[in-house]
């Protein structure tokens, strides 16, 4: 790993979160687990989704003793904007989404969102991390690791408004201090010894 993927404001991940419609009884996820078994319908997000499924399938429900097949009545997958809607309808009592997802319905759709609420948030998920192959050349390393570091900030040459306007259409950056996570993983060495 030579980057972090982190967001305009350089949070360096994201949370998993069950939301609720606005006129839920359930406040929390305590709230909810004290529901009657079968009675509930989720929704989550696809088996392979890490906000949607593997860490809330961790944290909210198996943390909690939770079988969410004996559990709820129904569990229904589906992309994350489908998931809020499903929610926002009531069509759905509980369902799993993530802080980004839910920050996009907010912004593209803010009356449905503001038919939503969550009731719990997981420990930080990381963001994305970009890595490269070890055999790579190390000047070819060096200049796709620049690129991603000093794309749109000030520089000789560069249009930088052009290159800020689409970090922000993007909503998310790399930065330096992204480079310093890189002092514990073994893509390191190739940095370490270029320069001693």
């Amino acid at each position: 790993m030579f980057v972090q993927k982190t967001d305009l404001d350089s949070t360096k991940g994201y949370y998993s979160l069950p939301i609720v419609s606005v006129a839920s009884p359930f406040r929390s996820l305590d709230d909810l687990l004290r529901a009657a078994p079968g009675t509930l319908n989720l929704g989550t997000g696809d088996l392979t989704s890490t906000s949607g499924f593997l860490i809330s399938g961790y944290y909210a429900w198996a943390k909690n003793n939770i079988d969410i097949r004996k559990f709820f009545k129904n569990v229904v997958s589906a992309n994350y904007e489908p998931i809020l809607l499903a929610v926002a309808h009531k069509q759905v009592d509980v369902a799993t989404n993530n802080t980004e997802d839910l920050a996009r319905f907010q912004k593209n759709q803010p009356a449905r969102a503001a038919n939503v609420r969550i009731i719990w948030q997981s420990p930080i998920i990381p963001t994305d991390p970009a890595v490269w192959r070890r055999d790579l050349p190390d000047d070819l390393k060096f200049t796709v690791e620049s690129f991603f570091l000093t794309y749109g900030t000030d520089r000789a040459g560069a249009d930088v408004a052009h290159e800020r306007a689409i970090v922000a259409e993007v909503g998310m950056k790399a930065t330096s201090s992204a480079a310093a996570m890189r002092s514990s993983c073994p893509s390191a060495r190739w940095r370490r010894s270029r320069t001693s």
